[in-house]
């Protein structure tokens, strides 16, 4: 090496001198397989066998084992005719693959994610028909070992609803035609919680890095405002705190009410000359999660306090909540009211014939007059009859949505109540307000189902 531009120093990260003393740094910034070809291309324009070469993308670890890429073109300086020396020209790629790498991530994602619809929507078919079942044999059995047994099998779904509601809402999609209720801290911290330690699992195995959780809740308080995103914040305190241990190490949560709700996520670093954990492209995990879901953004949303505090052998992120969202404090009385639907005239369109067959039972037990169909066209004409008074449509109906038939009651009969169940993800519901008076996303409890089509009733006093 006879000379170099400054930025050749702060892209291997050796002085120029160094590199030019001692050719083995060169050596051991490249794989071998780019040294030879780099050093191939240098002899084949000295020795003029061609004029340029282009190298293509290389791959170069700096001094501080920092990956980086670069565009290497190789051009002969010529004098008199005659080659003196050659010019390697690097061209610094390494934020472009770096973006590449972040877009085929994203890629993958979005598959990854349109699998996930699909196969949560057969999920929920095959839950909601499990539970719903178990729940309906229930009602009618008195053997105590075979209401143990089924028991067990109603635990079981209900965990399984809880995981599909988890998957729903961290994807963004588990919206709801009605407003944000309220719910218990705890709860969403412990959502939180749960999904950050899934991500913990994988880096045992993937990365060797252990990840404990630990938490302690020094007050009991309710919110009302979207649990959704508000969990989306905990999870990214949690994934900022995590990114400063490198190995193994204890991330604590800790709720505490300081006139208002405050969460703190803390974390002993590892050492005091600990930085963030860095994935290829130099950013932290956290960071990566931050801009993932635009948290400021969230943030701002829910006017919530974010303060963050760094020292050099520790971290904690704080969540301050507004009055605005808190509810209320202390655990949320359970409803003990018995719900019942009674002597209604009720269309239920499902073409899933054994939900079918369940909602049929459920309410034709409770003293209804039922209709099943399995199209919109047919259930639309039997509603024309004047009979009906409460419309049960899935979202997949074969002929028309349940939506689009849920229109078509709304502008039949105002006072209809309509009730719209789904396996999918609906985005938007919101611009149905006046259309749909109920939306259930499957799987649901039939308890549920009963209770939020009895509050809409006694609500609307139909």
């Amino acid at each position: 090496i006879v000379s170099g531009s400054a930025s050749v120093e702060s892209f291997f990260g050796y002085a120029l001198a160094d590199l030019q003393n001692n050719r083995n740094l060169l050596f051991r910034s490249v794989s071998l397989y780019d040294f030879e070809r780099f050093r191939k291309a240098v002899a084949d324009v000295f020795d003029g066998r061609a004029g340029f070469k282009r190298l293509g993308e290389i791959r170069i670890l700096s001094k501080s084992r920092e990956e980086k890429w670069a565009n290497a073109i190789i051009y002969p300086l010529v004098i008199n005719r005659e080659i003196f020396a050659v010019e390697a020209i690097l061209e610094d790629i390494t934020r472009i693959k770096s973006l590449e790498a972040r877009m085929s991530l994203l890629n993958r994602v979005q598959i990854i994610g349109d699998l996930t619809k699909g196969l949560l929507h057969s999920f929920n078919n095959i839950i909601n028909i499990i539970l719903s079942r178990t729940q309906l044999l229930l009602q009618v059995t008195e053997k105590d070992t075979v209401l143990e047994g089924l028991r067990v099998i109603e635990k079981t779904a209900g965990q399984g609803v809880r995981q599909v509601r988890r998957i729903q809402d961290f994807m963004g999609e588990g919206d709801t035609l009605r407003e944000s209720e309220s719910e218990d801290l705890i709860d969403v911290i412990e959502d939180a919680i749960e999904f950050a330690n899934i991500h913990f699992k994988v880096e045992i195995k993937e990365k060797r890095r252990h990840i404990k959780v630990e938490r302690r809740y020094f007050c009991l308080v309710n919110v009302k405002t979207d649990t959704r995103l508000l969990r989306e914040i905990l999870i990214s305190m949690i994934f900022k705190a995590a990114s400063f241990l490198r190995r193994s190490g204890t991330i604590n949560v800790v709720l505490k009410d300081e006139n208002v709700p405050a969460l703190t996520v803390m974390v002993k670093k590892e050492g005091p000359e600990s930085e963030p954990v860095s994935d290829s492209a130099g950013e932290s995990l956290g960071t990566i999660i931050f801009s993932a879901i635009d948290i400021r953004r969230v943030v701002e949303r829910l006017n919530i306090k974010i303060i963050e505090e760094e020292s050099a052998t520790s971290y904690s992120i704080r969540a301050v909540l507004p009055a605005s969202i808190v509810a209320g404090k202390g655990r949320k009385e359970s409803d003990t009211t018995e719900y019942r639907v009674r002597d209604r005239d009720i269309i239920i369109v499902e073409d899933e014939k054994a939900l079918k067959e369940i909602l049929f039972e459920l309410f034709d037990s409770m003293g209804n007059r039922v209709y099943v169909f399995e199209s919109g066209d047919e259930a639309l004409a039997e509603f024309k009859k004047g009979k009906a008074n409460i419309v049960i449509s899935d979202y997949g109906t074969k002929g028309m949505t349940g939506i689009e038939l849920l229109t078509r009651v709304k502008e039949l009969d105002e006072n209809a109540v309509t009730v719209l169940l789904s396996g999918w993800m609906i985005k938007d519901l919101k611009a149905y307000r006046n259309v749909v008076d109920l939306y259930l996303p499957k799987p649901f409890k039939l308890d549920v189902l009963i209770k939020e089509i009895s509050k809409v009733l006694i609500g609307s006093t139909r």
